[in-house]
């Protein structure tokens, strides 16, 4: 066999090995996109778990959310309380951006996001009724606009 010959078998066969190549990389990508959607949309769940939990753990705080959430009037909340549910309805908030945000990134999907939006709604009208406007005045002006046109 010639040189002429080897080389050019070995020209190929380097050739499929790029191309091999490429095809892992490009699955291996997609398997880390894959990943990374998942994680963010796990770690929108868990603030909003967590910010479940602190409620739960603190009758305190319990009985805030109760008369925001359920009862839906709270203008006999005294000054500590009234700073206890704007912190609450702070934190909450913050957690629906983030999900809004990792939704405009691409890292969480509209299926993911339209859980994440109908219960931003819900507090965003609660919150909105009682006059608590305020308490949501730290979050974006481009998630604050969503919230108008969607809620």
């Amino acid at each position: 066999m010639s040189i002429e010959k080897i080389n050019h078998w070995l020209t190929l066969l380097a050739n499929i090995g790029v191309l091999a190549g490429i095809i892992f990389l490009a699955i291996e990508l997609q398997q880390n996109t894959s990943i990374s959607k998942a994680n963010g949309y796990r770690e929108n769940i868990q603030g909003i778990s967590d910010w479940r939990s602190d409620v739960m753990s603190d009758p305190g705080l319990s009985e805030i959310f109760r008369k925001y959430y359920v009862v839906q009037d709270v203008s006999e909340l005294d000054g500590s309380e009234t700073t206890q549910l704007f912190l609450l309805i702070l934190n909450i908030f913050g957690s629906y951006e983030n999900a809004y945000f990792a939704r405009d990134y691409g890292v969480i999907g509209d299926e993911e996001w339209a859980r994440f939006e109908k219960g931003v709604c819900t507090h965003f009208n609660i919150t909105k009724g009682l006059e608590l406007e305020i308490a949501i005045a730290f979050i974006t002006d481009q998630f604050r606009s969503h919230l108008d046109s969607v809620c």
